[in-house]
């Protein structure tokens, strides 16, 4: 059975269990630095940095930002070793059926290689559409260029929500002064 276990104490093995898959399961561009990751577990309300849990085993990192309007997966990864084995799968469901009546948003990148393909392929799979094909993610530091990918929502949203909810993703996410 999936559950999921909010971390909110970084001396935990089991966060640094999820800090190795962070960093091996996202480039360095679309991760945090490692001092400020600390920070907002220990101290964020919105953010919830949580280990999938598979018959109490850790199997997978899941951060997200649940806001009063939507939910902003920021984060979602299986550990290597137990990708293929519907853990993916279960974790979506149990994610969208534990938040049933809210949007849930969340970014991917552009299917431009096969694994990409298929990331889309599996969101499109539970009802995620892509709502901004034109969406640059913001720097996770003071320099460099954003990051062109999709955004994704499982509800359909109009312009203006689409607007405000990535007005709410850059400040509160990705900090950013508008």
């Amino acid at each position: 059975m999936i559950d999921l276990k909010k971390i909110n104490n970084t001396s935990l093995l089991e966060f640094k269990k999820l800090y190795e898959l962070y960093e091996q399961a996202f480039p360095e561009v679309e991760r945090r630095n490692y001092d400020i990751l600390l920070e907002l577990v220990e101290k964020e309300n919105l953010m919830n940095f949580s280990a999938i849990m598979f018959n109490q085993e850790i199997v997978g990192l899941l951060v997200f930002w649940n806001f009063e309007d939507f939910i902003f997966v920021e984060h979602f990864a299986i550990f290597e070793n137990m990708r293929n084995t519907n853990l993916g799968s279960k974790t979506i469901e149990y994610f969208l059926d534990k938040h049933k009546g809210k949007n849930i948003v969340g970014e991917i990148e552009h299917p431009t290689n096969e694994i990409n393909i298929r990331r889309k392929k599996f969101y499109q799979k539970y009802g995620f559409e892509v709502v901004d094909e034109n969406y640059i993610q913001p720097t996770y530091s003071k320099y460099g260029n954003g990051i062109p990918l999709l955004l994704l929502a499982k509800e359909k949203m109009t312009k203006k929500e689409i607007e405000n909810c990535k007005k709410i993703i850059r400040k509160e996410v990705y900090k950013c002064e508008e």
